[in-house]
């Protein structure tokens, strides 16, 4: 999927590869009306019962389907009336086709997620990622025409959807339709406050695109979606260690509080060891890696870059919390925050927009971030009341900011090199002074050893 968005921007160029990002991110702040939350309770009740799964799914896989139809319809309806540009309008009809296939393809995984296998999850999205990226590759012999990487994309989830269905009658359960109303109000009052979340998240992640198209133009979106799409692709590390989280957050919470508090303590420091050095390695070497990637085209995107790697690495954490509020049966907090952040990224937005286009929309979207980790933390403890977990967390990140120092200095003077060279250089020192500062442990060791040990 990263190299699919890096050779779409290549050749289409800026203006061409914002009006694309602007249909994806359009049609996407809708997908989530797909779902209702039905994916996480599926995912939640699966981990906890797996005996009552048919009833479950056939009713949730029902209502998907009624509901994604409304969505598309809704889509179309609004960009006309928004009155968007033609090649606009169009792009966001194609990539309609794509909500109503992901409706289907994230609530597989979520079943999956349930099942505690996510190695099927990880073979859907790897499929659909060779897909995109032997079309990209074919396309790119051709004139740069965005309407046709929309195709493409459209045509990939389609794949995904039919990979995913049959892997889950042959390997899970059957799939059926239910149209049991009782056994729907009971599904959407169970999932709706998930669900609401999801659609604030999911505006509040793709509202700053739709809102530079209108008010910057088709190229400050390319701009910007060119860092933003870079950054997500590296917060993939964040976003799939909370989500494999989920169902043990889920199974553990009516088995072993105690154990639960040292899950989510352990998840929020390995989140900082992760995903800290992606902040600052890449504020460091922004500019160079934007270059390196996309081409001088692009190069006012490194400033962008520059600011969103913080999105990057708070959004490790908020991610964590929504998980585990989820999983304890504490979705309002959830819902709570989603809310929130929407509504300061929405107002930073029409302030900072016309004033300084994409770079505006970032330091919306992280100044939104920040104040959604502060309010997890201040809950958490407020709930919990787990000052040595707190406490923990900080030793933590004081030893991860002590080892990036010298690595982040060596990563700059290699960089004058070769960026990848200086990429390396500065991981290798990070990843050897966090076993000198006993960052990584013996226990931590142990996880990694299981889960291989599993794989096998």
């Amino acid at each position: 999927m990263f190299f699919f968005y890096v050779l779409a921007a290549r050749h289409l160029g800026v203006e061409r590869y914002g009006t694309l990002s602007f249909g994806f991110a359009y049609a996407t702040m809708f997908s989530a009306l797909t779902d209702l939350g039905l994916g996480a309770v599926a995912a939640r009740e699966i981990a906890r019962n797996q005996r009552s799964v048919d009833e479950l799914v056939s009713n949730a896989m029902a209502m998907k389907l009624v509901i994604a139809f409304l969505v598309m319809i809704l889509i179309g309806v609004s960009v006309n009336i928004l009155g968007y540009p033609q090649e606009n309008r169009t792009i966001v009809y194609i990539c309609s086709l794509f909500v109503l296939e992901t409706a289907f393809v994230a609530y597989f995984c979520n079943i999956f997620q349930g099942f505690q296998r996510m190695e099927f999850t990880a073979l859907i999205r790897v499929i659909q990622g060779l897909i995109l990226l032997t079309g990209v590759l074919i396309l790119s012999r051709f004139p740069p025409v965005s309407a046709h990487y929309a195709w493409l994309y459209a045509g990939a989830g389609l794949v995904a959807t039919v990979t995913g269905l049959v892997i889950l009658m042959r390997k899970f359960i059957p799939i059926s339709l239910s149209f049991n109303f009782k056994k729907w109000r009971e599904l959407l009052r169970e999932g709706l406050p998930i669900g609401v979340s999801v659609i604030f998240v999911l505006f509040y992640y793709w509202n700053g695109s739709t809102l530079l198209a209108k008010l910057a133009g088709d190229k400050a979106v390319g701009v910007y979606n060119a860092a933003f799409r870079l950054v997500a692709g590296l917060n993939f590390l964040g976003i799939s260690f909370s989500s494999a989280l989920y169902p043990v957050f889920s199974s553990t919470f009516l088995t072993d509080t105690a154990r639960l508090k040292q899950l989510l303590t352990r998840a929020l420091r390995w989140i900082i060891v992760m995903l800290l050095p992606v902040a600052i390695l890449g504020m460091i070497l922004a500019e160079q890696l934007i270059i390196f990637i996309y081409g001088t085209n692009y190069q006012s995107a490194g400033l962008v870059l520059r600011i969103l790697v913080w999105w990057a690495f708070v959004t490790g954490f908020t991610s964590v919390f929504s998980n585990y509020f989820m999983a304890t049966q504490r979705a309002r907090w959830m819902t709570v925050q989603t809310a929130s952040a929407l509504v300061i990224n929405v107002l930073f937005n029409l302030i900072l927009i016309r004033r300084l286009g994409p770079t505006g929309t970032a330091i919306a979207i992280v100044a939104a971030e920040f104040t959604s980790g502060f309010f997890y933390l201040v809950i958490w403890q407020i709930l919990d009341r787990y000052r040595a977990g707190l406490s923990l967390v900080g030793k933590s990140l004081l030893r991860v900011v002590i080892s990036l120092f010298p690595a982040g200095a060596a990563a700059a003077v290699v960089a004058r090199v070769h960026i990848l060279l200086g990429l390396s250089t500065g991981l290798c020192i990070y990843i050897i002074l966090l076993f000198v500062f006993r960052e990584i442990r013996g226990a931590d060791l142990e996880i990694f050893k299981s889960f291989f040990n599993r794989l096998r």
